[in-house]
Protein backbone atom coordinates (compact mmCIF):
# COMPACT_ATOMS: atom_id res chain seq x y z
CA UNK A 1 0.00 0.00 0.00
CA UNK A 2 2.11 2.68 -1.25
CA UNK A 3 0.15 6.19 -0.61
CA UNK A 4 1.45 8.77 -3.26
CA UNK A 5 -1.37 11.57 -3.08
CA UNK A 6 -0.65 14.50 0.29
CA UNK A 7 -4.02 15.36 1.23
CA UNK A 8 -5.26 11.31 1.30
CA UNK A 9 -1.96 10.62 2.56
CA UNK A 10 -2.44 12.71 5.49
CA UNK A 11 -6.12 12.01 6.09
CA UNK A 12 -5.17 8.20 6.41
CA UNK A 13 -2.61 8.91 8.64
CA UNK A 14 -4.72 11.32 11.00
CA UNK A 15 -7.41 8.72 10.73
CA UNK A 16 -4.65 5.81 12.23
CA UNK A 17 -3.35 8.39 14.41
CA UNK A 18 -7.24 8.86 16.07
CA UNK A 19 -7.56 5.08 16.86
CA UNK A 20 -6.59 3.97 20.38
CA UNK A 21 -4.41 1.12 21.47
CA UNK A 22 -5.91 -1.81 23.51
CA UNK A 23 -4.58 -2.08 27.21
CA UNK A 24 -2.82 -5.61 26.51
CA UNK A 25 -0.81 -3.52 23.37
CA UNK A 26 0.19 -0.67 25.18
CA UNK A 27 1.92 -2.98 27.70
CA UNK A 28 3.74 -5.19 24.83
CA UNK A 29 3.78 -1.70 22.83
CA UNK A 30 7.72 -0.29 23.88
CA UNK A 31 6.20 3.39 23.73
CA UNK A 32 2.87 3.26 25.01
CA UNK A 33 -0.13 5.42 24.68
CA UNK A 34 1.24 7.60 21.59
CA UNK A 35 1.19 11.43 22.75
CA UNK A 36 1.30 13.99 19.90
CA UNK A 37 0.44 17.86 19.51
CA UNK A 38 -1.63 18.21 15.96
CA UNK A 39 -3.18 21.81 14.72
CA UNK A 40 -6.64 21.44 13.86
CA UNK A 41 -7.41 19.84 10.71
CA UNK A 42 -10.51 19.51 8.83
CA UNK A 43 -10.58 16.64 5.95
CA UNK A 44 -12.71 17.67 3.32
CA UNK A 45 -13.89 14.93 0.77
CA UNK A 46 -16.13 15.83 -2.00
CA UNK A 47 -15.93 19.71 -1.06
CA UNK A 48 -17.68 19.04 1.92
CA UNK A 49 -15.77 19.15 5.83
CA UNK A 50 -15.83 15.28 7.06
CA UNK A 51 -13.89 14.95 10.08
CA UNK A 52 -12.30 17.66 12.39
CA UNK A 53 -8.68 16.04 14.10
CA UNK A 54 -7.62 18.08 16.93
CA UNK A 55 -5.04 17.14 19.92
CA UNK A 56 -6.45 17.52 23.80
CA UNK A 57 -3.90 19.05 26.35
CA UNK A 58 -2.72 15.96 27.40
CA UNK A 59 -1.38 15.06 23.36
CA UNK A 60 -4.15 12.07 22.69
CA UNK A 61 -5.77 12.51 19.37
CA UNK A 62 -9.16 13.00 19.24
CA UNK A 63 -11.91 13.73 16.23
CA UNK A 64 -15.35 15.12 15.92
CA UNK A 65 -17.78 14.88 13.18
CA UNK A 66 -20.58 17.23 13.79
CA UNK A 67 -18.87 21.39 12.53
CA UNK A 68 -20.06 24.20 10.23
CA UNK A 69 -18.36 26.57 8.23
CA UNK A 70 -19.16 29.50 10.92
CA UNK A 71 -17.39 27.45 13.71
CA UNK A 72 -14.59 26.74 11.66
CA UNK A 73 -14.12 30.39 10.50
CA UNK A 74 -14.21 31.08 14.48
CA UNK A 75 -12.06 28.42 15.44
CA UNK A 76 -9.15 29.14 12.53
CA UNK A 77 -9.18 32.77 12.69
CA UNK A 78 -8.78 33.26 16.52
CA UNK A 79 -4.96 32.04 16.03
CA UNK A 80 -3.56 35.12 14.36
CA UNK A 81 -1.59 37.11 16.13
CA UNK A 82 -0.37 40.53 15.57
CA UNK A 83 2.74 39.42 13.56
CA UNK A 84 0.55 37.69 11.16
CA UNK A 85 -2.17 37.69 9.28
CA UNK A 86 -1.88 33.96 7.85
CA UNK A 87 -5.36 32.09 9.46
CA UNK A 88 -5.14 28.94 7.68
CA UNK A 89 -3.74 26.78 4.50
CA UNK A 90 -5.03 23.69 2.20
CA UNK A 91 -3.17 20.58 1.27
CA UNK A 92 -4.65 19.55 -2.07
CA UNK A 93 -3.36 16.53 -4.66
CA UNK A 94 -3.25 17.58 -8.59
CA UNK A 95 -4.05 14.42 -9.64
CA UNK A 96 -3.61 15.78 -13.49
CA UNK A 97 -0.53 13.80 -15.10
CA UNK A 98 2.35 13.57 -12.75
CA UNK A 99 0.78 13.99 -8.82
CA UNK A 100 1.62 17.31 -7.54
CA UNK A 101 0.71 19.05 -3.98
CA UNK A 102 -0.62 22.59 -4.06
CA UNK A 103 -0.73 24.40 -1.03
CA UNK A 104 -2.98 27.48 -0.68
CA UNK A 105 -2.70 30.00 2.09
CA UNK A 106 -5.82 32.05 3.45
CA UNK A 107 -6.47 35.17 5.62
CA UNK A 108 -9.04 35.47 7.65
CA UNK A 109 -11.43 37.34 5.02
CA UNK A 110 -9.99 34.77 2.48
CA UNK A 111 -10.85 31.98 4.38
CA UNK A 112 -14.72 33.32 5.07
CA UNK A 113 -15.16 33.43 1.40
CA UNK A 114 -13.69 30.30 0.44
CA UNK A 115 -16.03 28.51 3.25
CA UNK A 116 -19.23 31.04 2.65
CA UNK A 117 -19.01 30.29 -1.52
CA UNK A 118 -16.97 26.20 -1.09
CA UNK A 119 -13.70 27.59 -2.65
CA UNK A 120 -11.97 24.68 -1.12
CA UNK A 121 -11.19 21.73 -2.65
CA UNK A 122 -12.71 18.78 -3.69
CA UNK A 123 -10.00 16.10 -1.56
CA UNK A 124 -8.04 18.17 0.53
CA UNK A 125 -6.72 18.93 4.20
CA UNK A 126 -7.71 22.60 5.44
CA UNK A 127 -5.43 23.06 9.04
CA UNK A 128 -4.88 25.55 11.38
CA UNK A 129 -1.83 28.02 10.71
CA UNK A 130 0.57 27.57 13.65
CA UNK A 131 2.84 30.72 14.23
CA UNK A 132 6.00 29.37 14.54
CA UNK A 133 8.40 30.40 18.02
CA UNK A 134 10.71 33.73 17.16
CA UNK A 135 13.87 33.94 16.31
CA UNK A 136 16.72 35.19 18.85
CA UNK A 137 15.81 38.96 17.84
CA UNK A 138 11.80 38.53 18.43
CA UNK A 139 11.31 38.58 14.63
CA UNK A 140 8.43 35.55 12.99
CA UNK A 141 9.49 34.07 9.39
CA UNK A 142 7.79 30.49 8.93
CA UNK A 143 9.80 27.40 9.20
CA UNK A 144 9.39 23.76 9.71
CA UNK A 145 11.51 20.69 9.79
CA UNK A 146 10.62 17.66 7.47
CA UNK A 147 11.62 14.69 8.75
CA UNK A 148 12.82 11.43 6.26
CA UNK A 149 12.22 8.06 8.36
CA UNK A 150 12.89 4.38 7.31
CA UNK A 151 13.38 1.64 9.33
CA UNK A 152 17.36 2.31 10.14
CA UNK A 153 17.10 5.76 9.29
CA UNK A 154 16.05 9.42 9.96
CA UNK A 155 17.21 12.78 8.40
CA UNK A 156 15.38 16.51 9.54
CA UNK A 157 15.83 19.10 7.65
CA UNK A 158 14.80 22.55 8.41
CA UNK A 159 13.21 24.99 6.19
CA UNK A 160 12.82 28.73 6.49
CA UNK A 161 11.08 31.50 5.01
CA UNK A 162 13.00 34.37 3.42
CA UNK A 163 10.95 37.10 4.76
CA UNK A 164 9.00 38.42 7.67
CA UNK A 165 5.45 37.46 8.15
CA UNK A 166 3.97 40.50 8.71
CA UNK A 167 5.66 42.16 5.54
CA UNK A 168 2.95 43.13 4.08
CA UNK A 169 5.26 44.11 0.91
CA UNK A 170 4.97 40.68 0.18
CA UNK A 171 1.89 38.19 -0.36
CA UNK A 172 0.98 35.79 2.10
CA UNK A 173 1.69 33.09 0.25
CA UNK A 174 5.57 34.20 -0.63
CA UNK A 175 5.75 34.93 3.09
CA UNK A 176 4.39 31.31 4.46
CA UNK A 177 6.02 29.01 1.79
CA UNK A 178 8.75 26.89 3.11
CA UNK A 179 9.24 23.13 1.37
CA UNK A 180 6.68 24.40 -1.32
CA UNK A 181 7.92 27.02 -2.28
CA UNK A 182 11.76 26.29 -2.57
CA UNK A 183 12.44 30.07 -4.29
CA UNK A 184 11.32 31.81 -0.81
CA UNK A 185 12.70 29.50 1.38
CA UNK A 186 16.13 28.62 2.68
CA UNK A 187 17.47 24.89 4.05
CA UNK A 188 19.52 24.82 7.67
CA UNK A 189 20.53 21.86 9.58
CA UNK A 190 19.06 21.26 12.49
CA UNK A 191 21.55 22.11 15.30
CA UNK A 192 19.38 20.78 18.37
CA UNK A 193 20.29 17.24 19.52
CA UNK A 194 17.46 17.07 21.60
CA UNK A 195 14.91 17.97 19.25
CA UNK A 196 16.38 15.78 16.83
CA UNK A 197 15.68 12.75 19.27
CA UNK A 198 12.47 14.23 20.11
CA UNK A 199 11.02 13.94 16.84
CA UNK A 200 12.97 10.60 15.72
CA UNK A 201 11.11 9.40 19.04
CA UNK A 202 7.72 10.53 17.71
CA UNK A 203 8.28 9.13 14.17
CA UNK A 204 9.01 5.65 16.42
CA UNK A 205 6.02 5.97 18.62
CA UNK A 206 3.99 6.81 15.11
CA UNK A 207 5.47 3.52 13.53
CA UNK A 208 5.27 1.40 16.33
CA UNK A 209 1.53 2.70 17.01
CA UNK A 210 0.53 1.99 13.68
CA UNK A 211 1.77 -1.53 13.58
CA UNK A 212 -0.64 -1.97 17.16
CA UNK A 213 -3.67 -0.48 15.92
CA UNK A 214 -3.58 -1.42 11.73
CA UNK A 215 -1.35 -4.56 11.33
CA UNK A 216 1.07 -2.15 9.60
CA UNK A 217 4.75 -1.75 9.05
CA UNK A 218 5.89 1.84 8.30
CA UNK A 219 8.22 1.32 5.20
CA UNK A 220 8.99 5.19 4.78
CA UNK A 221 7.28 8.52 5.73
CA UNK A 222 8.18 12.06 5.25
CA UNK A 223 6.23 14.01 7.67
CA UNK A 224 6.32 18.15 8.55
CA UNK A 225 6.86 19.59 11.98
CA UNK A 226 6.33 22.83 13.48
CA UNK A 227 7.48 24.24 17.14
CA UNK A 228 5.14 26.82 18.26
CA UNK A 229 5.58 29.90 20.38
CA UNK A 230 4.83 27.77 23.51
CA UNK A 231 7.70 25.29 22.30
CA UNK A 232 5.25 22.72 21.41
CA UNK A 233 6.45 20.49 18.73
CA UNK A 234 3.16 20.29 16.59
CA UNK A 235 2.59 17.44 13.64
CA UNK A 236 1.29 19.16 10.13
CA UNK A 237 0.88 16.69 7.39
CA UNK A 238 2.62 13.89 5.55
CA UNK A 239 4.78 14.19 2.25
CA UNK A 240 5.29 10.37 1.80
CA UNK A 241 3.58 7.50 3.40
CA UNK A 242 4.40 4.29 2.61
CA UNK A 243 3.20 1.06 4.07
CA UNK A 244 3.04 -3.09 3.98
CA UNK A 245 1.09 -5.29 5.98
CA UNK A 246 2.83 -7.18 8.75
CA UNK A 247 2.26 -10.34 7.01
CA UNK A 248 3.98 -9.19 3.99
CA UNK A 249 7.36 -8.54 5.82
CA UNK A 250 10.23 -10.40 4.20
CA UNK A 251 12.16 -11.43 7.39
CA UNK A 252 10.94 -12.33 10.93
CA UNK A 253 9.74 -9.13 12.81
CA UNK A 254 11.97 -8.48 16.13
CA UNK A 255 11.00 -5.24 16.68
CA UNK A 256 7.45 -3.69 15.72
CA UNK A 257 9.19 -0.08 14.68
CA UNK A 258 11.50 -1.93 12.13
CA UNK A 259 10.83 -5.05 9.69
CA UNK A 260 14.46 -6.04 9.73
CA UNK A 261 16.76 -7.72 12.58
CA UNK A 262 17.41 -5.70 15.13
CA UNK A 263 21.88 -6.50 14.72
CA UNK A 264 22.82 -5.03 11.77
CA UNK A 265 25.29 -7.88 11.18
CA UNK A 266 22.31 -10.33 10.94
CA UNK A 267 20.93 -8.19 8.14
CA UNK A 268 23.99 -7.60 6.27
CA UNK A 269 25.17 -11.33 6.27
CA UNK A 270 20.93 -12.57 5.58
CA UNK A 271 22.16 -10.01 2.33
CA UNK A 272 25.04 -11.49 1.54
CA UNK A 273 23.81 -15.15 1.44
CA UNK A 274 20.61 -14.16 -0.91
CA UNK A 275 23.24 -12.26 -3.37
CA UNK A 276 25.69 -15.15 -3.07
CA UNK A 277 22.42 -18.08 -3.47
CA UNK A 278 21.04 -15.58 -6.74
CA UNK A 279 24.83 -15.28 -7.96
CA UNK A 280 25.01 -19.02 -7.69
CA UNK A 281 21.64 -19.89 -9.79
CA UNK A 282 22.68 -17.27 -12.47
CA UNK A 283 25.79 -19.10 -13.03
CA UNK A 284 24.13 -22.46 -13.37
CA UNK A 285 21.77 -21.10 -15.50
CA UNK A 286 24.16 -19.62 -18.00
CA UNK A 287 26.67 -23.01 -18.27
CA UNK A 288 23.22 -25.09 -18.59
CA UNK A 289 22.42 -22.45 -21.58
CA UNK A 290 26.14 -22.30 -22.76
CA UNK A 291 26.80 -24.86 -25.95
CA UNK A 292 29.62 -27.73 -25.43
CA UNK A 293 33.13 -27.06 -27.11
CA UNK A 294 34.42 -29.98 -29.51
CA UNK A 295 38.33 -29.34 -28.50
CA UNK A 296 40.05 -31.87 -30.96
CA UNK A 297 42.43 -34.64 -29.16
CA UNK A 298 46.59 -34.34 -30.00
CA UNK A 299 47.33 -37.53 -32.08
CA UNK A 300 50.46 -36.44 -33.02
CA UNK A 301 53.44 -35.17 -30.76
CA UNK A 302 54.47 -36.16 -26.71
CA UNK A 303 52.68 -34.53 -24.14
CA UNK A 304 54.20 -33.47 -21.61
CA UNK A 305 53.61 -34.97 -17.85
CA UNK A 306 54.88 -33.21 -14.56
CA UNK A 307 56.75 -35.25 -12.84
CA UNK A 308 55.49 -37.19 -9.01
CA UNK A 309 57.47 -35.51 -6.16
CA UNK A 310 57.47 -39.85 -4.73
CA UNK A 311 59.07 -40.94 -7.80
CA UNK A 312 61.80 -38.27 -7.27
CA UNK A 313 65.10 -38.91 -5.28
CA UNK A 314 66.57 -36.53 -2.80
CA UNK A 315 69.21 -35.26 -5.23
CA UNK A 316 66.99 -33.97 -8.01
CA UNK A 317 64.53 -33.06 -4.96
Amino acid sequence: KHQHMTSRAAATLYELLWKEKTAKQEEASKYGKLKLHIPNTIVYMFSKAHYWYYSTRNGKVAKRTHMSSAKIIEKLSTGCGPDSDVAAYTVASIESGAPETEVRYYSPEELRDALQHDKIPGHAVLQEFITPKPSVKGQHRNSILQSSWQPHYCCIERRENRHLLNDKKFSIAERAETVEGLRNSLSFPLQSPLVLEYIKDLCNSIADHLYYVADLIVKAMCLNWKIDCQLNIRLLWCTRFETIHKSQAFVPLRSPVTMLPANPRLYLSHQRQLKRAKNKARNAKMEASRPESHIPSCTTGSVYTPPSCALMNDEQW
